[in-house]
């Protein structure tokens, strides 16, 4: 009976969720507003950060307006990295786990599978990031990306 259940909820769970993301999928409406100089330039919309940033040579100060296109190449980069960094320290738990395991089977299969584990999510990480290369390099380089241009449209309003 509660398999059974079990079923008829997972059912209805995943068709909850499929029907929700079809809805907003297909209900994106364009929005029309004004364009400020100040929130546009010609590289796209830009940013004060609360915070300053790191990035190769340097940070992004706090006080800069920085481009839609800096930040998400920063935030890209920075959870590549994070993944790695992770990994490595996964390996190295999991390592520290097997030196001391003894003569524990049962530790030592734990800490394989912790190192098992972090190689797995490491070589994920590589290749989502070798998937998007492949399809359209333009994926991962913001640079030369046309999606983060401002297209400024202005419509004339009737009276």
């Amino acid at each position: 009976m509660k398999n059974n259940f079990a079923k008829k909820t997972t059912k209805i769970l995943t068709a909850a969720i499929l029907s929700a993301f079809v809805l907003v999928l297909f209900n994106i409406e364009t929005v029309k507003a004004e364009s400020s100089s100040s929130q546009s330039s010609e590289s796209g919309f830009t940013y004060t950060l609360l915070q300053p940033l790191p990035v190769a040579g340097g940070y992004l100060k706090d006080n800069e307006n920085v481009t839609l296109k800096d930040y998400l190449t920063w935030a890209f980069r920075f959870i590549l990295a994070l993944a790695g960094f992770l990994a490595v320290m996964m390996i190295v738990i999991g390592g520290v786990e097997y030196i001391i395991s003894g003569a524990s089977e049962a530790m030592r299969g734990e800490a394989k599978k912790r190192i098992e584990n972090a190689i797995w999510g490491l070589v994920m990480a590589l290749v989502s990031y070798l998937v998007l290369y492949t399809i359209n390099p333009s994926l991962v380089n913001f640079e030369s990306n046309s999606f983060f241009k401002a297209q400024v449209t202005t419509t004339s309003s009737e009276k």
